[in-house]
């Protein structure tokens, strides 16, 4: 019965041993795939990024485009009064019809109808 009872706590005492190796290994192993979680993570986030600051430059660019196409079209509108008093020797005075809209007074003779 004592021989029955040391070969148990050798057993016992041997799989004691085995198990605490195999989750040693186990740590291990998940350690390298968190790693290799957090390495993939951070390159996903990294090409978030790149495509973020991308559709922020196009949206920059098309702004810039918008402000230009903006200004030029005022710019010629303001060219098309000026040539309107060349030619007709009224001053083009910008008022504000009833609707809110501002009109020249050469304009708002010529479409009369636009603010009713």
């Amino acid at each position: 019965m004592i021989l029955m009872l040391k070969a148990q706590t050798n057993h016992f005492a041997h799989l004691d041993i085995d198990l605490r190796n195999e989750m040693i290994t186990l740590r291990q192993d998940m350690g390298k795939r968190f790693e290799q979680m957090q390495q993939e993570t951070a390159k996903r986030f990294e090409q978030v990024d790149r495509r973020f600051e991308q559709l922020t430059s196009r949206l920059d660019h098309f702004m810039i485009w918008s402000f230009a196409t903006t200004v030029s079209v005022g710019g010629w509108s303001w060219h098309q009064l000026s040539m309107c008093k060349a030619k007709t020797g009224i001053q083009p005075v910008l008022s504000v019809c009833e609707s809110g809209v501002k009109k020249s007074t050469s304009q708002m003779r010529v479409l009369r109808n636009t603010c009713d």
